[in-house]
């Protein structure tokens, strides 16, 4: 009787995160254990977008726990006086691994590293995402090429506006060489795979799956409850995402201010955790405009579906999105979307069939494409009904999980050149980087274990329904990636 396959996941969030690139990975290791699979995560203690470099906003407890089968491993982030500086500073080491671990976005997680570098844990597969979180993905592909087994990356590489290059900080030198020694590349869109291998990766080794949402899941969002609770009539324009600048949260405000301007009556809600830039902005708006935005921040899911049922538009013109599950999301509620000509964007959203497209940070062409669905319910209809139809046909987490598996399966099946007696100490340079980011760790080279460090459930369920929740003051919400 064989043994049981073990799969290892490694990204920056994880569940119970509400983002896109947190549901990708939860739903890929969720079908991955229906199959069989042994899967841990290896993910951080973060919560709020802002929680990677500030130790004031909401995290997760760090530690072991299990879900749905899944063992998950939190990491703690370790903020550092002057941290931007410090590992910036670091990072101009002549060392790429260096780069690799202490570089942009300057997240700093000692305890990660010592747990892979030092303890090798065994695993039959690895998947790592998401760029720029190189921090995380580096360790995870040497510890694949240490134990000789195959590793995916999940890049999510936001591709950036219409005929520039990608976001900053994103398909850098290090980055790509990185990538390069993938055994496979996981895209979201075909404008991803061909920014990659625009930029010299094998494109037999990028494959497009896509991202998905599961409608059952999904549905019972009811817009009478959301009106009647938060005293509503009229149209509402609704963003669900985290709320920033790259995202357009700013742009949609100053849009619909040309809306009010010109005599428009339509309310704007948001949700979702906000980043500074924006939080500056929508304080330093007057309090007329203000009184007309309903912000409700990190809301429960029940308050997002509804949401979802009563508004009239959805608007999310992001520069800064590889794909943007919450099209999906209110495509299932059968509303139009207006998102930006960037990114991954114009690939799942197709311009006059299921939403608008406009250019990202051009206030009056955005509230152009609002006013012109807010003042047309038959074009609302057929463009959302038409969004819907695409979601059930394409981006079903089913159809996504069986995309990937025509992936992973070949490789998983790939045992012939493993020899488990056989392990790579890591060289003097991989020693060098690790113990300049933690001199501490005492990462001097140990024996790799005899079997796979397989961790215990040390949790009840009532504990870890207790222990996941954020550590301050803050509601589950939807940081819609």
């Amino acid at each position: 009787m064989s043994a049981r396959k073990r799969a290892l996941l490694v990204v920056h969030r994880f569940w119970p995160h509400p983002g896109g690139s947190e549901r990708l990975f939860y739903n890929v290791a969720r079908r991955l254990a229906d199959r069989g699979l042994e899967v841990t995560v290896f993910t951080t203690d973060a919560w709020h977008p802002e929680s990677f470099h500030s130790p004031h906003k909401q995290r997760l407890r760090a530690g072991l726990e299990t879900h749905e089968g899944l063992t998950i491993r939190r990491f703690a982030l370790r903020n550092i006086p002057l941290q931007f500086k410090v590992l910036r500073a670091v990072s101009w080491l002549p060392f790429e691994i260096v780069r690799l671990l202490s570089g942009s976005p300057y997240v700093f997680v000692p305890q990660y590293l010592e747990e892979v570098f030092r303890n090798r844990p065994e695993f039959d597969i690895v998947i790592a995402g998401v760029l720029p979180y190189t921090h995380l993905i580096y360790p995870a592909a040497w510890l694949a090429r240490l134990h000789r087994v195959p590793w995916v990356c999940v890049p999510l590489v936001h591709t950036g506006v219409a005929g520039g290059g990608p976001s900053p900080g994103y398909l850098t030198g290090p980055q790509l060489r990185l990538l390069k020694g993938a055994d496979a590349i996981v895209t979201a869109t075909e404008a991803e795979s061909r920014a990659l291998a625009a930029r010299g990766l094998d494109p037999s080794k990028i494959h497009r799956v896509g991202v998905g949402i599961d409608p059952r899941e999904f549905a019972g969002g009811e817009a009478g409850r959301f009106r009647e609770r938060f005293h509503l009539d009229g149209q509402l324009v609704l963003q669900v995402s985290t709320l920033s600048r790259a995202k357009g949260a700013t742009d949609l405000v100053e849009a619909m201010k040309l809306l009010w301007a010109a005599g428009g009556d339509a309310r704007l809600v948001l949700i979702g955790p906000s980043m500074g830039d924006f939080e500056r902005d929508l304080a330093s708006q007057p309090e007329h405009v203000r009184e007309r935005i309903l912000y409700l921040g990190m809301t429960d899911e029940a308050t997002k579906k509804d949401a979802y049922a009563a508004c009239d538009v959805f608007v999310m013109a992001s520069s800064a999105d590889s794909f943007g599950t919450v099209y999906l999301e209110a495509w299932l509620y059968g509303k139009p979307v207006v998102g930006a000509d960037a990114g991954g964007v114009p690939d799942v959203v197709s311009r006059g069939r299921d939403g608008l497209l406009v250019r990202f940070g051009r206030h009056a062409e955005l509230a152009g494409a609002v006013s012109e669905l807010l003042a047309d319910a038959g074009l609302r209809r057929r463009l959302g009904e038409a969004g819907r139809r695409k979601v059930l046909d394409e981006y079903t987490w089913d159809g996504v999980f069986g995309r990937l598996a025509r992936v992973i399966d070949p490789l998983l099946a790939r045992d012939g050149d493993r020899s488990p007696d056989q392990h790579r100490e890591p060289d003097e340079r991989e020693e060098q980087a690790v113990t300049s980011l933690h001199p501490q760790s005492g990462l001097e080279p140990q024996p790799a274990p005899e079997r796979p460090q397989r961790p215990r459930d040390v949790q009840g369920p009532h504990e870890r329904a207790q222990e996941q929740q954020p550590r301050q003051d803050a509601d589950l919400g939807q940081a819609g990636d």
